[in-house]
């Protein structure tokens, strides 16, 4: 029997550690011409790569661009994980970071893309869109996997200005290995295990932990939905954001269009996490559905607290979250009170 070593720390998951700088992972929805810089990521067409790198076919056969990933983090950052971990770390901010871009660019927030860290080099779709067939019919009959694909065309002047202000706050929360800044670049990774997550209610459930993050200021004391809801609904009013009016009418029905903010805010919170968090699931519904509206507000509200956080003059100056809370209350009461 083979002598069996753990090493010296330990991995919430199977991967080889490595203390190496650089590193290179292939990228399945993303065919670009020209190389894409975001975050410590460069995202590389394969056409354009140093033959010298040698990558073996396995990897770059069925996908068109690589990332390449340069690991350069703090001292704290590195004592807590290997350099692999951080490296997919790194990657998933850049790709989180693009699909914060490309939703600044778009007029409708149903129109997405899905950049994977794989070599498959195919779309893996939501159960709901996959074909299938009834005693009658064949449904859902088309490759709707092309449109996740991002491209040259998405590359428009609205994406390229998003892209250079949000890679220059990445590169200052880099730099200030803040708490504040940290945060935020969680919550760009948390967006890109959101934007792959293919079961709905999961989406639900990871933007609710990315809301939380947020806010979860260094007391220890729990945050009510009622709480954040509220806070939510003033700072998007204080600046000019209309949430609701970002969903696509054709979905919205009476009650989504009569209710308030909060309402509905803590009505699918309490309904889709803590229901759920505590066993209450309704036994007669498909399991992972979640109705379009109620996904679009929920993924709507986190990318325009995160534009927030990382673009308004009021928050550049943060370095932890009791500041931000504090700035947020403080602005909430003073428009309150105009």
């Amino acid at each position: 029997m083979f002598p069996f070593y753990l090493p010296k720390k330990r991995y919430l998951y199977a991967h080889n550690p490595s203390q190496d700088r650089e590193f290179y992972f292939p990228l399945t929805g993303i065919d670009i011409s020209q190389p894409l810089k975001i975050g410590k990521c460069e995202i590389i067409p394969v056409s354009m790569l140093k033959e010298t790198i040698n990558f073996p076919q396995l990897m770059t056969s069925h996908i068109s661009c690589i990332a390449k990933t340069i690991v350069d983090v703090s001292e704290k950052w590195e004592s807590a994980c290997d350099n692999y971990s951080i490296a997919l770390q790194l990657t998933k901010q850049s790709i989180g970071a693009l699909y914060l871009a490309f939703y600044n660019s778009k007029n409708r927030c149903d129109y997405s893309r899905r950049i994977v860290i794989s070599n498959i080099g195919k779309h893996e779709l939501d159960e709901g869109l996959v074909i299938y067939k009834t005693e009658r019919l064949l449904n859902n009959y088309s490759d709707i996997s092309k449109t996740l694909c991002f491209n040259n065309d998405d590359q428009t002047d609205l994406f390229s200005s998003s892209i250079k202000v949000i890679d220059s706050k990445m590169d200052s929360f880099y730099s200030q290995d803040c708490e504040y800044g940290n945060k935020i670049l969680k919550a760009l990774e948390i967006l890109y295990c959101i934007n792959n997550e293919i079961y709905s209610n999961e989406r639900i459930l990871k933007i609710c932990a990315a809301i939380n993050m947020l806010f979860k200021d260094n007391s220890g004391k729990e945050i009510d939905s009622n709480w954040i809801a509220s806070q939510l609904n003033q700072l998007f009013n204080y600046f000019g954001i209309d949430i609701k009016g970002k969903v696509p009418d054709e979905l919205i029905d009476d009650y989504f269009s009569k209710t308030k903010y909060t309402a509905l805010f803590v009505d699918e919170y309490k309904k889709i996490r803590n229901n759920f968090m505590h066993g209450i699931i309704e036994l007669y519904k498909e399991f992972t559905v979640i109705n379009s509206v109620d996904y679009f507000f929920y993924i709507i509200s986190l990318y325009e607290l995160i534009n927030i956080m990382i673009g308004k003059a009021e928050f550049q100056s943060l370095t932890n979250t009791d500041e931000f809370i504090q700035t947020l209350i403080s602005n909430n009461k003073n428009h309150s009170n105009k």
